[in-house]
């Protein structure tokens, strides 16, 4: 079993900008709902450090912690052709018994129908219905693998094993790019231009120079290529 010590969050990002420039700020009073354990407003201890300057803490370093944001649809079921997110975001602080801490968590455009936004909306915590692996199959509670529907971004901080058998699709350590809950792409750490693990290239452990992956502080297992 292992120690979760910085367990996942997902933001569900619905609508933020039609085909009309524009520009949105999100704030604590534009999310339309928030689930799991933690997510509460601090009203000090913000990005400028000052007086009333406060904090959504959507996940906090702490066991079995988890969130899920779904924020307000902000063009009224207008069509989105392009769309720019930025956030200012504190990750880290992860404390307890492991070199790396789990989970993750991830940004995603996901459908109106999706699990975790239908769930969202009848007030019911959304957070077993992601994105999986062959050991822990969808709906899961991996929110670092993304929603089941729309475009899914993770940032991925533990191996879950198996993501696919056909082709062979091993979990990694980094960034994870999935479309309707198929891995499209993964970008390995080292995160860096080119350095990108595809469906179609060959495992951990067996790939040679197709891509390079190594885990800073806890060096990955290489996987036994199949038979």
């Amino acid at each position: 079993m292992r120690n979760i010590l910085f367990k996942s969050f997902a933001l569900g990002l619905l609508l933020i900008a039609s085909a009309q420039a524009a520009t949105t700020i999100i704030d604590h009073g534009n999310v339309l709902d928030v689930d799991g354990n933690d997510a509460s407003w601090r009203p000090n201890g913000g990005a400028s450090g000052g007086a009333n300057d406060g904090y959504l803490a959507v996940t906090d370093a702490s066991g079995g912690s988890h969130s899920v944001l779904v924020f307000k649809d902000l063009e009224n079921g207008l069509i989105v052709k392009a769309f720019t997110f930025e956030c200012d975001l504190r990750i880290g602080g992860g404390r307890g018994g492991t070199a790396s801490p789990a989970d993750g968590f991830s940004l995603n455009y996901a459908s109106a129908d999706d699990p975790a936004v239908i769930d969202s909306d009848n007030d019911i915590d959304p957070s077993g219905d992601f994105s999986g692996t062959i050991g822990e199959p969808a709906p899961s509670g991996l929110a670092e693998e993304g929603t089941q529907t729309g475009l899914a971004i993770g940032f991925d901080s533990w191996v879950s094993g198996t993501i696919t058998t056909s082709p062979r699709v091993e979990d990694v350590v980094g960034m994870s790019i999935r479309v309707d809950g198929q891995v499209v792409a993964q970008l390995p750490v080292p995160i860096k231009p080119g350095n990108v693990y595809y469906p179609t290239a060959p495992i951990p452990g067996s790939q040679g120079t197709a891509y390079e992956y190594e885990v800073p502080g806890n060096p990955p297992i290489p996987c036994k290529p199949e038979r």
